[in-house]
């Protein structure tokens, strides 16, 4: 399957405005800073399709899909993305060309960094659900009134106080040095010690319900930071995610608004008392 250079991909993005290309399949109403329509992936009487030009992304409340452009092509044109890719370009006057080696291992790169991610959480979560280890986090969860049913949801986490875990089981999975410096979750000084440990963890997830960074509140009172929070990646931009996004989806498709939160407790406080669309 042919790939596509990053600045071929970022020529279109900049050339057509995903409001234009929207457009041409259904009617748009701009309601402040986003365009609203009925979506055309399902049927609805009521407009849950929201369109953001500036951060040129849609996204359905009702149904839950969202993308670019070129998610928006290959849904409404049943198009693969190198299909969607040849397409736009075509349209809006710019020369195709394939990726390069340094933006193929860029990619190559980033699936793993997910991979990555997805494999810590659920151990996280495994280690908060099973381990003798993590009964300081159970007790505090339990005293905080956050019910195990909150725990599954947000996909709550433990991160073990043995300063070796992490190292030991990302390598045990064939993860190499290279990824696990660029993860954000070992200090930047060794990056085979940890930056979270007996800490309660919090996964952030995308819209896509991908695992993308980690919050983790401190459990034995020794540091200096109550809350850490892992650093910017390539998969993580701290103004485009927030906490609870994800979670708030099926709340979300039935209300067009929602609660905007100071920290993760508050975000799930609110679930638990039934204001899900908090975040």
């Amino acid at each position: 399957m042919a790939k596509f250079s990053e600045s071929v991909i970022e020529e279109i993005k900049t050339r057509f405005s995903i409001v234009e290309l929207v457009s041409q399949y259904l009617t748009l109403q701009r309601k402040g800073d986003r365009f609203w329509g009925l979506c055309p992936f399902h049927e609805e009487k009521t407009p849950s399709f929201s369109v953001l030009p500036e951060k040129g992304f849609y996204h359905c409340f009702g149904c839950g899909k969202s993308g670019s452009i070129f998610d928006f092509v290959m849904e409404m044109e049943h198009l693969s993305f190198p299909e969607a890719v040849k397409r736009l370009a075509e349209k809006c006057g710019v020369v195709v060309e394939e990726e390069s080696p340094a933006e193929k291992q860029r990619r190559s790169e980033t699936d793993t960094l997910r991979d990555l991610y997805e494999k810590i959480a659920a151990s996280f979560h495994y280690i908060l659900l099973e381990s003798s280890s993590a009964q300081n986090a159970r007790d505090y969860l339990n005293r905080r009134a956050i019910d195990v049913a909150a725990w599954n949801k947000f996909n709550l986490g433990y991160a073990p106080d043995d300063p070796d875990w992490l190292y030991r089981f990302l390598s045990s999975k064939h993860y190499s040095e290279s990824i696990l410096a660029k993860s954000g979750l070992f200090s930047k000084n060794n990056f085979r010690y940890p930056l979270f440990r007996n800490r309660l963890m919090f996964p952030i997830r995308d819209w896509q319900g991908r695992c993308v960074a980690f919050g983790g509140r401190d459990l034995g009172g020794e540091s200096s930071a109550k809350y850490i929070n892992t650093p910017e990646t390539v998969l993580y931009r701290k103004r485009e995610i927030v906490y609870g996004m994800y979670e708030s989806i099926p709340a979300l498709k039935k209300l067009n608004h929602c609660y905007l939160c100071e920290g993760y407790f508050d975000v799930i406080a609110m679930h638990i008392a039934g204001l899900e669309t908090a975040i």
